[in-house]
């Protein structure tokens, strides 16, 4: 499927006017689960069918202006695509290897954002191993509030671990709930919708400054853009690599920031015989595959750290201390193997 097609396909008559939702309920079609009614099948038809067919949740028009203050992409970057991976349990981290794997076959890097209470604990030679073939280690966290989502125990992690990105876990208030944590970014919003911490949308596909009174100066706010895996599962997860090309094309003409969160636990890596309420991990593939068949010269691939220090280093805002030094600032051609 071209861009051409893949972005027409949000317009098409089948994705538009929603039916009105049941009387007994005002449903958000990406954020609020079903709750058992009487007619929980009735509702969740609706939702799964609502989430289809209206665009709004997937694309807002206002979200493509861009900042006065941008000044485009590195080279050959006319968008950028970036990928992270929340690791939730046990599961998701049993799971990181076979999924760098799967990227490194294709040509492609993530960041993996690792729990500060996600009962498990990661190892230093898995963080390692990962930063070592080029991947990036961040920090995740709690489902809920908790002890592990104390300023300190994340700052201890950040240090520890040499990350310098943060998303909030569910029902957390993002970084400003934690403290300064004197992070070069915060991943914890999306662009359009309600984010997993439940706060407001950033409103743009494109990254921005966040400037607080404290020693950090702020941090980079980078909106997750494409479609939460949890998203896809409710409307069907053959419907996964449609959706995500669909807003991929969409982002890429307006030269945004494409940036996928795709959470370890949620992945599929035994066929048939894995749990149909997780993503088949050949829909992950296809897309990658899609994005080097299609983009190849024209997308910027890196890590959101170094999206991060792109917008440190451009943005007027940013005062001298806050920006990070040139040695710091690697910029991550698309590093795509010959077909």
């Amino acid at each position: 499927m071209t861009p051409a097609e893949s972005e027409a396909l949000l317009f098409a008559s089948e994705l538009r006017a929603p039916p009105a939702p049941p009387a007994t309920r005002a449903a958000d079609p990406v954020d609020t689960p079903v709750l058992d009614s009487g007619n929980a099948g009735a509702l969740q038809w609706w939702r799964r069918r609502q989430v289809v067919r209206d665009p709004a949740w997937l694309i807002d028009p206002a979200t493509s202006s861009r900042p006065a203050w941008w000044p485009g992409w590195p080279r050959p970057g006319r968008f950028a695509f970036s990928i992270t991976h929340d690791v939730e349990s046990q599961g998701g981290l049993d799971r990181c290897r076979a999924l760098a794997e799967v990227e490194l076959r294709l040509g492609f890097r993530s960041a993996f954002n690792f729990a500060t209470g996600g009962g498990y604990s990661v190892s230093a030679e898995l963080r390692r191993e990962l930063t070592q073939l080029g991947f990036e280690v961040a920090v995740l966290g709690s489902r809920h509030r908790a002890p592990a989502d104390r300023p300190g125990v994340v700052s201890r992690c950040l240090c520890d671990w040499g990350a310098v990105g943060f998303r909030a876990g569910r029902g957390m208030a993002g970084p400003n709930g934690v403290g300064d944590l004197g992070i070069e970014y915060d991943s914890s919003i999306s662009d359009t919708g309600t984010s997993r911490s439940g706060t407001r949308p950033s409103g743009s596909i494109f990254p921005s400054w966040i400037e607080r009174a404290v020693p950090s100066g702020g941090f980079v706010e980078l909106p997750v853009t494409l479609p939460h895996d949890s998203v896809l599962m409710r409307i069907g997860p053959e419907h996964a690599l449609t959706v995500w090309q669909a807003k991929a094309a969409w982002i890429a003409r307006h030269g945004g920031l494409a940036l996928l969160n795709l959470r370890a636990d949620s992945i599929n890596f035994r066929g048939r015989e894995g749990d149909r309420r997780q993503l088949p991990v050949e829909s992950y593939a296809a897309l990658l595959q899609w994005i080097r068949d299609q983009y190849a010269a024209r997308c910027w691939l890196a890590l959101p750290r170094d999206v991060a220090r792109h917008v440190r280093q451009c943005h007027p805002a940013v005062s001298a201390c806050a920006r990070p030094p040139a040695a710091c600032l690697p910029v991550r051609r698309a590093v795509m193997p010959a077909t």
